[in-house]
This record gives C-alpha cells, sequence and structure tokens, in this order.
C-alpha cells in the first residue's frame, strides 16, 4: 500500500518551495563580517595562511568555501574547519597575527538540497512514510491505548503533568509552551518516560544550543525519577553549542574517540598492528536518545537509515514544513511538536509570495489551520486530547508578564504563585525610553553592503543605562542583553560597549536569543528618521517591525524580544518616528501598551533601579 494522494501532493508541494528557495538562496547568497580573525600556524607550508575567527552562524558549518567580498574584488577562501563557536579560513596572503575583519557571502544551499533528497525519497519508498500521513489530521486518530502510564517527581504543574501522558497516549501531540513555562523541562519528562517504557526516542531542535538544552534536561530528568540505568544510552550527536561538562560524556565524537581507546588497547594486547576501526552507524543506531538538530537530521548519512519510537521536535514553530514531514517520517509511534507558535516563524529568503508563505508557515498553524491567536487559541480548546497550552510562566515579574499575556496570548499567559510573591512591592519593571528629545537620525555603516542601519545616539543613551546598572547597581555584565532588529546594530553596539568597558554584555539579533532569558534586557528598535540630501528628514517603516511587508511574523518577531527579560525589560524608541511611521500599526500600539505598564522616561531614567 502506497503514500495516499493527500500525502505525495503534500510532498510535491515541499519539494517545489524547495526548489524555489535554493534559486532564492543562490541569487540571494548569506553575508557576515566576520572580526577579530587570529592566524593559525601550521607546520610545513608558507604558500597559504589560516585565521580564526568567532561566529556563531550556523549555515556556515556546511559551507566548504566561501567568498571574501573587498570592494569590487572577490576571492574565494576555503573553509578549513568550523564548530558552533568559529570557523578557520585559508588565506592566499599573509596578513599578520590578527586579521581585523573580512567580509564574506556564502550559498545556503546544502541543507534545502539534503532535506529536498529526502522528500523525494519518501514519494517513492511507502515504508519510510512513519507518522507523515498522521500529522495533518491528529483530531481524527484514536488514542493509542498502550497502557503507558506517565511517571513524575511532583515538580510538575497540573498541565505539564498532563502533557506528559499525552505524549504517551497519543500518536501526535502539541505543547504550546510560552516563554518562561517550562516547556523544555517538561520535554525531559517525556523523553524519560518513553526511556523508560524501553522506546527510542529522537529529539531535534532548530540551534545547537537548544538541543544541548534539551538532552541535559532529558538527563536531569532521569536522575530524578531514579532511572541513571538509561543515561548510557543517551548520546548528542553533532557540534554542542553550550561548555557544560556534564554533556561532555553524552557527545558522540566522545564516545567513539573514548570507544576507539579501549578497543585499541584490547586489540593491542592481542595483536600489536591491529586496529580498531569503530563502524558509526551501528554505533549510533545502538543508542536509545539521540539529540541533535534538524539540519543534522536531514543532512547526516548515518541518520538517515534509523527509526525511533518517538521523535520529539523542540522549537518546531520555527520549523518549515519540510523539515516537519522529514522528522515525522522518522516516528514510528509518536511525535511530539512542541513550541510557541507565537515567538519566531520559519524563514525563507524566496521573494516569490506563495513559497514565501508556504515556507514560513509553522506546523501548528499549518495543521490547526489558524490564522489567527484567537483562531489557534479556539483549535487547542476543541481538541484538549492531543494539544497542551501551559499557561504558568515561571520566569518574569508578574507586570511584565501581564504586559507579555495581555498583548500576544490573549490574557491567559498567568504568573506563578512563585513569582507573584517575588515581584511583590517591587518598582515597575518595564521602561520606555522615548529617544525623541535628543533628535537621533538613522546613519548607514561605511563601505557595507545593503541596508546597515545604526543608531549612535540610541547607542550612548543604552550604554549610559546600562554602566548604571553594571557600576552603580551591580548587576553581573553577563545577566544583561541587549537586542536590535538588525546585524549592524549588533557590531555597531560591540564598539560602543567595548569603549565603554561593558564588552561583557551580550548583543544579538532577536533570533540570537530565541529560547533564551536574562536577567535585564533591553530592545532597541534603532529606526528613527534618516537624513536625505536636501538636508530633510524621511521616515519609512522596515520589514521586521511593518504588518503590512512582513504579515503576521512582526508580533511573533516582538513577542521574542519582549520576552527574554527576567527582571527588567527596557524599550527604546524615537516616538517621533514611531508616531509618524507605526501610529495604526503592531509596533505602535505595543509601545503604547508598554507605557501603561512601565514608566515612559524623557531620554535616559536617572535611577533605573532593578
Amino acid at each position: 500500500m502506497g503514500i495516499s494522494k493527500t500525502t505525495q501532493l503534500r510532498l510535491q508541494e515541499a519539494i517545489q518551495a524547495l526548489d524555489a528557495e535554493i534559486e532564492a538562496v543562490l541569487l540571494q547568497p548569506a553575508s557576515e563580517t566576520l572580526s577579530d580573525g587570529e592566524y593559525q600556524p601550521r607546520s610545513g607550508t608558507n604558500e597559504d595562511w589560516d585565521y580564526r575567527f568567532k561566529t556563531s552562524t550556523a549555515s556556515l558549518r556546511f559551507v566548504e568555501e566561501v567568498r571574501r567580498v573587498d570592494g569590487d574584488e572577490t576571492t574565494l577562501l576555503p573553509v578549513v574547519s568550523s564548530d558552533s563557536e568559529s570557523i578557520t579560513l585559508r588565506f592566499a596572503t599573509d596578513h599578520g597575527p590578527h586579521l581585523r575583519s573580512v567580509f564574506i557571502e556564502w550559498e545556503n544551499d546544502f541543507i534545502l538540497k539534503k532535506t529536498r533528497e529526502t522528500l523525494e525519497r519518501l514519494l517513492v519508498n511507502d515504508s519510510e512514510t512513519g507518522l507523515l500521513e498522521q500529522i495533518w489530521h491528529p483530531e481524527r486518530l484514536e488514542s493509542l491505548d498502550e497502557g503507558l502510564v506517565a511517571v513524575d517527581d511532583g515538580s510538575l504543574n497540573i498541565a505539564q503533568a498532563e502533557a506528559v501522558q499525552k505524549s504517551l497516549d497519543q500518536a501526535v501531540s502539541f505543547i504550546w509552551g510560552p516563554p518562561g513555562t517550562g516547556k523544555t523541562s517538561t520535554l525531559g519528562y517525556i523523553i524519560a518516560n518513553t526511556l523508560m517504557y524501553g522506546k527510542r526516542v529522537l529529539f531535534a531542535s532548530n540551534t545547537n544550543r537548544a538541543v544541548d538544552v534539551g538532552c541535559l534536561s532529558a538527563i536531569q530528568a532521569l536522575h530524578k525519577l531514579g532511572a541513571t540505568n538509561q543515561l548510557k544510552h543517551i548520546t548528542r550527536f553533532g557540534d554542542p553549542a553550550l561548555s557544560e561538562p556534564e554533556l561532555d560524556t553524552y557527545l558522540f565524537d566522545n564516545q567513539i574517540e573514548q570507544l576507539i581507546l579501549t578497543k585499541q588497547a584490547e586489540l593491542t594486547e592481542e595483536d600489536p598492528d591491529k586496529e580498531y576501526i569503530p563502524n558509526e552507524m551501528m554505533i549510533l543506531r545502538s543508542r536509545k536518545l539521540v539529540c541533535t538538530t534538524l539540519a543534522r537530521v536531514c543532512t547526516s548519512d548515518l541518520l538517515a537509515p534509523i527509526r525511533f519510537d518517538m521523535v520529539v521536535i523542540d522549537e518546531a514553530s520555527m520549523a518549515s514544513l519540510p523539515f516537519i514531514m522529514a522528522l515525522a517520517s522518522k516516528a514510528d509511534a509518536h511525535i511530539v511538536i512542541a513550541g510557541d507558535p507565537m515567538q519566531l516563524p520559519p524563514i525563507s529568503t524566496s521573494q516569490d509570495p506563495a513559497t514565501r508563505a508556504y515556507l514560513e508557515e509553522d506546523a501548528f498553524s499549518s495543521i490547526s489551520g489558524a490564522r489567527t491567536t484567537a483562531e489557534l487559541f479556539a483549535w487547542h480548546d476543541r481538541h484538549p486530547s492531543f494539544t497542551s497550552f501551559f499557561e504558568l510562566q515561571y520566569r518574569m515579574r508578574t507586570d511584565m508578564a501581564g504586559l507579555i499575556s495581555d498583548i500576544f496570548y490573549e490574557g491567559r499567559l498567568r504568573s506563578s504563585e512563585e513569582r507573584h510573591q517575588a515581584s511583590e512591592g517591587r518598582s515597575a519593571s518595564v521602561k520606555v525610553i522615548d529617544s525623541s528629545a535628543y533628535q537621533p537620525v538613522l546613519e548607514k555603516k561605511e563601505g557595507m553592503r545593503g541596508f546597515q542601519p545604526v543608531n549612535p545616539v540610541h547607542g550612548r543613551l543604552v550604554t549610559d543605562v546600562l554602566r548604571n546598572y553594571a557600576f552603580e547597581i551591580g548587576i553581573p555584565m553577563q545577566e544583561m542583553g541587549i537586542i536590535v532588529p538588525f546585524r549592524s546594530g549588533v557590531y555597531a553596539y560591540r564598539k560602543w560597549l567595548r569603549d565603554s568597558a561593558l564588552e561583557a554584555i551580550e548583543v544579538g539579533t532577536i533570533h540570537t536569543y530565541q529560547g533564551r532569558e536574562k536577567r535585564v534586557m533591553v530592545f532597541d528598535t534603532m529606526m528613527t528618521g534618516e537624513p536625505n540630501q536636501h538636508g530633510s528628514i524621511r521616515h519609512y517603516t522596515v520589514r521586521p517591525f511593518d504588518e503590512d511587508k512582513n504579515g503576521l511574523s512582526v508580533p511573533r518577531l516582538l513577542n521574542v524580544a519582549l520576552s527574554r527579560a527576567k527582571d527588567r525589560l527596557i524599550l527604546v524608541a524615537d516616538f517621533r518616528h514611531i508616531d509618524a511611521v507605526y501610529s495604526g500599526k503592531f509596533l505602535g500600539r505595543l509601545l503604547r501598551k508598554a507605557q501603561e505598564y512601565g514608566d515612559r522616561t524623557q531620554g535616559a531614567p536617572n535611577s533605573p533601579s532593578a
């Protein structure tokens, strides 16, 4: 029996969208400015020179060469090595011990092509489709009725405990976990319970960091449930992002290395000339829990033939439908789709409206058919047997959580009793800084391609505020962060922070902070008026903030930006600009609502007490 015509059409639609995306990627290569390259000595050659740069850009780990762009000149640079924190490039000329910066471009088509190959294989091999046929209509599925009873240590709240049980009862289940509601720890208990019943689990997420956190959560859950006998069956497949000693034992590369040392020692005793060569696929197949990224699932030849009883997808709202299809095909009995459809959506670079709409639709919206938050909640309310919404948040101060709840979750998100008590008697946790009194203007970074805005006035305001937090109030810099909408702002802020002796404060784009948190967060909207050649100021909207250009992605992006803080959220905006172009749009309404929750401050706050 082959796959249904409906599934065939869905696969063909996904392949067609991937073809269009691949074409768009080749026309619009990815780019990044790498800074502070360090020379890496190599013995035996003076013909070329290797430089190592820090970068967390995940797609660079799948690239074999990049193009260096210097004015009108373009040079191909081989990629010597890359991991979750750095990339080493080979140059034909000596740039001394340090290479200050280099602008590179590359094609991000490798993962797309491999995912396309996976979907093409599913079209002709129905034995590999797993739960692909079932995910589209979970409301039609009966409970599996396997008699599996979930256990926990009493630390889960009611919604979390029910979600664990649903994952065991249902072939397809959904977990909607807003920020700070314990989604990842709950997934740890789901994985632990499944392992304890002798089943095999694939845990996958978009980023290496999220995979690391999820893997650690499963390890902790097994410890709490007294099932430490399962720990030897775990592997973290791929490049870790976290420097956690607890992860070292579970890294697949470390496990292979240790196995080689052990086996080689045994062989050497018998015959010094024998060499042990591990069968990595068999070793990976022997693991009961494999934790890795969505990209690696689709690109790894080692993982390709391996199947699992359960597939758990974290941050699934960031995964495009082709990824979801590929992951669903590896699940034989259960698939858990976890995330927050009101946070970051999938990303497409295609300019074709149909392709972009398809690839930027998340699994929650596609399977529910919902187009608004109200419709999504209505779908959840109709199907409590296989959907879970986590309404208790444990991260944010109560007033900040109230703002997030009212704007993004129709008032359904509530604070736990612990957060209520911790917030009592404290000053407002949300502060809006209006920069208009300082008349900021948008500047462009010199010598950079594309739209590269910076806002020096906002930079001074923000560094003044954070300097006060760091040196007057005494908040550790590592517990503070800055979010900006453009990568050019990241580079500018890093320089401003270094100049202010605040370089330990992290700055990144909205995507950088998905799934993360800081005690104090600044969201700098950056945008303001731009002077033209006639001396007047021009105001215009940009895609990340304009729903006319970016649809429902705008509130989702802004939700991430606002929900990373635990104790203090600072919003910086030029209200001359906001009122000129965003007054009737979501960003304008959000900032006005934030003023109701916090203190509107003209310029920098005098006493930003935490």
